[in-house]
């Protein structure tokens, strides 16, 4: 099922994630291969040292083999990037998260019974969060890593209020007074 598919009604706001996704793997990458050669290159001079010539390439090598976790890890957060939205519409909240562990939802703003949102230090300086959304019966569906929370948080307030607000039974206006007092002046 789409995205487009599923939403009814007026789309109110559309998140992705936000780039923060990559930092772990790139500081996985900026760390491990720079250290996996710092710390081999004492043995390689030291085998030098006894009139070894040391196969250098064999220590870019292993920098390399350490290193390809970190692109794996890169690429992994790249698709999840591109194939991560969250949809709020004036009827439900559709969101879509992760790549390898796919996360699908659904709910209707009706089922939604709280929101809450979990900022880091991070997260506030460069603008992304979690918004945690409970639906009826406990069920949490946390949206990490998404960019703009406090902007995604709001709207979904009001859109839950406006929602409440639009569920409430409508006041008949009150009946006219049967007789001709509306006419009379008020002493």
């Amino acid at each position: 099922m789409s995205m487009t598919a599923a939403s009814t009604g007026r789309t109110l706001l559309a998140v992705r994630l936000h780039w923060g996704v990559f930092v772990a793997p790139a500081a996985y990458l900026a760390l491990v291969g720079p250290l996996v050669l710092i710390s081999s290159y004492p043995f390689f001079r030291l085998g030098s040292s006894f009139g070894a010539n040391p196969p250098y390439w064999l220590l870019a090598f292993l920098a390399g083999i350490a290193e390809l976790p970190g692109l794996v890890l890169l690429a992994a957060a790249f698709v999840a990037y591109l194939k991560s939205r969250v949809l709020l519409t004036e009827e439900r909240i559709v969101f879509e998260t992760g790549w390898l562990l796919r996360t699908r939802g659904d709910l209707p703003l009706a089922s939604v019974e709280t929101t809450f949102l979990l900022e880091p230090l991070l997260g506030r300086m460069f603008g992304y969060g979690t918004v945690v959304v409970v639906g009826k019966g406990g069920t949490q569906f946390p949206l990490s890593f998404v960019a703009r929370p406090q902007v995604l948080y709001g709207t979904l307030q009001s859109a839950l209020g406006q929602m409440r607000v639009d569920s409430l039974p409508k006041k008949a206006p009150p009946p006219p007074p049967n007789d001709d007092s509306r006419y009379m002046p008020k002493a």
